[in-house]
């Protein structure tokens, strides 16, 4: 017997698509569907093994990491989103990550968050394939008193350095309940002459001796902890809020000095090292930098230490080190400051060059990138709308969301996409957040009208357009005209327009935060909509604590007349639902490796992690459409349908060469010979006055002057005459 569900996991098939050209402000960006980036966390290693190191950066807003190759461009290099390494690193990495060869085998190994520290992963690569072995989970230390988990907060950034430069990497991290950082000393050169094992012992806990308070950019010096857990001085022991550490040398002196974010703070501190590399002492503080254009974000800012301009020299990359936008005002399109390195690595001068490193080379609108696919201009390709959760204004001190539109300035088999507006329709005049457009033709009149769902505070609401323009040409709406559409749901939930059960009306689907699908079925039609909840759980789809934040399209993948349920979630999985409408009674049975490895040679799932936001349409013209997935970093992943496409049954027939009829606005006729076209009342009135009609194309006429009545539209092609009775309503 044939396994259907296997036979439907065979059935698709997708593969990163990175070539699709993007153009904004006249260039042509060339990581436009990298996928955004909010909190980076900035890590060099070498990826496909030439001479030059790539990049790897790990999103803490999404779990996300993201792979780039160093490839030759204009005398140097520059970084190519290539997702290919991505499935090839180990799943599940959260928080923080870091690349730092412990073993100095000359790869770099992954130091990671885990529940009870810190996980570290040895690289075991191969020439042709990354690979992975996991050799502490959790990462121990011999502690005053026995052997414990070297801890590392969820909220923190370790700093893995050689503190001490006798060749192993030692950790400083902040301890667990106050603000003293905990030096952890690397013993294996000295107890196995060699650097293959993880051997640590906690030998002070209060390295530098110092604390941080738990005020911005509050220290306190003097304070002598020694090798022990006992404390000199009368410092009140305060909850760790979160803390990122940074050590390099800053000036030249051979003892590591250090960079520190803290939780409250929108700048970062500079503490120099007044001791030597064997006993750290930190006596003061300054509270801007660099001094030349200090650091600022709204909250919590942590660096990195990275050669990223090729030359050799270690740069200064700052993000913030957040786990969400909480407070709204963080600028998630410009969260990568770049600080070019113009000394030397041993002793660095910083200048800051640019505010969105990596971002500016793809499509980054922030958060929430919630995309949606219709020819806005009539010029018979798709455009590509995004809706966005909102971007932070400094200069109105207002958060709001917009609708960004990129036209299509190729073609329907290959596009090209340029921005053309970042607030189509001046939709930040409303002041909401949470955006996420589709498009439907709401009232027949066969052009498509903008429904979109919005957020302002805690109550969601669906408001649509309807377009005045007949179908082809540019869409032509008006905020003034915004109406609302009768479904409720909350600030969380997504909702989705389809006509499920095939009786010609919208009905819909919500996908709710707790990972449940609900059903509703329009009861009056789209003139007049009306909702009933089929179905609370649809599918049988859990509530998962995990798998949150249900976002949905439906499409048929595999042009086989039956259309798929799509779904993104908070972990980042994309779920397919084969035919699922004629599976309502039935629990979902999801396929999820569908997306093509190169270098593994197999089908596998893609790992974008973060809320996801699909929709599908077809960007190629072979019938079978792709997957466009908005991201929560704000950015775009498509992936191109390489499935085998089916045989697609018959749709409806049209109501003839003139549709729709009756109608509320516009015909469209579609003749097979070139005609001359008038209408007239029913007493024989003329009321449009002769339109030559050309053969094959299709042609609109506007009847928005008329009452609702029954008119006759009369058709002359050559000798043959044809009348049309034609019934308009309002």
């Amino acid at each position: 017997m044939i396994n259907y569900w296997a036979a439907v996991a065979q059935s698709y098939t997708f593969a990163y698509e990175t070539s699709i050209p993007l153009v904004v402000d006249g260039d042509t960006l060339n990581n436009s569907w990298a996928g955004g980036l909010n909190a980076g966390q900035f890590s060099t290693m070498h990826l496909n093994n030439d001479a030059i190191e790539d990049l790897v950066v790990f999103d803490r807003t999404t779990n996300k990491l993201t792979t780039y190759i160093a490839v030759p461009y204009q005398n140097s290099y520059r970084y190519q989103h290539t997702p290919t390494y991505e499935q090839q690193f180990p799943e599940g990495l959260q928080f923080w990550m870091l690349l730092a060869d412990y073993n100095n085998d000359g790869k770099k190994d992954i130091f990671t968050h885990t529940n009870l520290g810190i996980k570290v992963y040895k690289n075991i690569s191969a020439p042709s394939q990354l690979q992975w072995e996991l050799v502490a989970d959790p990462l121990e230390t011999q502690g005053f008193s026995g052997i414990i988990n070297l801890y590392v907060s969820s909220t923190d950034i370790p700093a893995i350095v050689d503190v001490d430069n006798d060749g192993d990497l030692d950790i400083l991290t902040f301890d667990d309940v106050g603000g003293s950082v905990e030096y952890h000393l690397n013993r294996s050169k000295e107890n196995a002459g060699n650097t293959e094992t993880l051997d640590f012992q906690k030998v002070n806990a209060c390295w530098g001796k110092f604390r941080q308070g738990s005020g911005c950019q509050e220290f306190y010096f003097g304070i002598d902890c020694g090798p022990s857990t006992g404390r000199t001085g009368n410092v009140q022991r305060v909850m760790h809020s979160g803390s990122s550490l940074l050590l390099l040398d800053l000036d030249g002196d051979e003892d590591k000095d250090l960079l520190n974010g803290h939780t409250g703070c929108d700048g970062l501190a500079r503490l120099v090292n007044q001791g030597n590399a064997a006993t750290a002492l930190f006596t003061a503080f300054d509270k801007q930098f660099p001094a030349s254009t200090p650091i600022n974000f709204p909250t919590f800012p942590a660096v990195y230490y990275e050669d990223l301009d090729f030359d050799g020299i270690k740069d200064l990359i700052a993000a913030p080190n957040v786990f969400d936008n909480e407070l709204d005002n963080v600028d998630f399109t410009r969260s990568g400051w770049f600080y070019k390195n113009t000394g030397s690595t041993e002793t660095p001068q910083f200048e800051l060059k640019q505010t969105n490193f990596l971002q500016a080379t793809m499509l980054d609108i922030g958060e929430n990138a919630s995309p949606a696919l219709a020819d806005y201009d009539g010029d018979g390709d798709l455009d590509l709308f995004i809706g966005s959760r909102g971007k932070w204004d400094a200069s109105q001190n207002k958060f709001y969301a917009t609708i960004y539109l990129y036209n299509n300035v190729g073609t329907a088999q290959k596009p090209v996409f340029e921005l053309l507006t970042d607030d189509y329709l001046n939709l930040s005049s409303l002041q909401v957040t949470d955006i996420k457009p589709s498009f439907h033709d709401l009232n027949g009149d066969r052009s498509l009208d903008l429904i979109f769902s919005s957020t302002s505070g805690r109550n969601a609401t669906l408001q649509y357009m309807l377009n005045q323009a007949p179908r082809n040409e540019v869409f032509a709406f008006s905020v003034n005209n915004l109406q609302s559409w009768p479904l409720s749901f909350s600030p969380t939930d997504v909702p989705l327009l389809y006509d499920i059960d095939g009786d010609k009306d919208l009905d819909a689907l919500v996908g709710k935060f707790n990972g449940s699908l609900e059903y509703y079925k329009n009861t009056g039609s789209n003139a007049s909509p009306a909702y009933t909840l089929e179905n609370a759980s649809l599918g049988g789809l859990p509530a998962d604590p995990f798998a949150r934040y249900l976002a949905l399209t439906v499409a048929d993948l595999d042009n086989d007349g039956k259309p798929e349920l799509i779904t993104g979630d908070r972990k980042g999985i994309l779920k397919i639902y084969a035919d699922f409408a004629n599976q309502l009674t039935k629990p979902f049975t999801p396929v999820t490796d569908f997306v093509w490895n190169n270098l593994q040679k197999e089908l596998s799932s893609p790992q974008l992690n973060g809320m996801l936001f699909p929709t599908a349409a077809d960007l190629n013209g072979d019938n079978l459409p792709e997957l466009i997935v908005g991201t929560q970093a704000g950015g775009i992943i498509v992936l191109a349908n390489t499935s085998d496409g089916g045989s697609p049954a018959p749709g409806p027939d049209e109501t003839g060469t003139v549709f729709p009829n009756p109608t509320s606005r516009y015909i469209y006729l579609n003749l097979p010979a070139e005609s001359d076209v008038a209408l007239y009342s029913v007493v024989g009135q003329q009321l449009v006055t002769r339109k030559s009609v050309p053969a094959n194309r299709e042609v609109a006429l506007d009847l928005h002057h008329l009452p609702a009545g029954v008119y006759l539209l009369k058709i002359v092609a050559g000798e043959v005459q044809t009348v049309k009775r034609i019934v308009l309503y309002r």
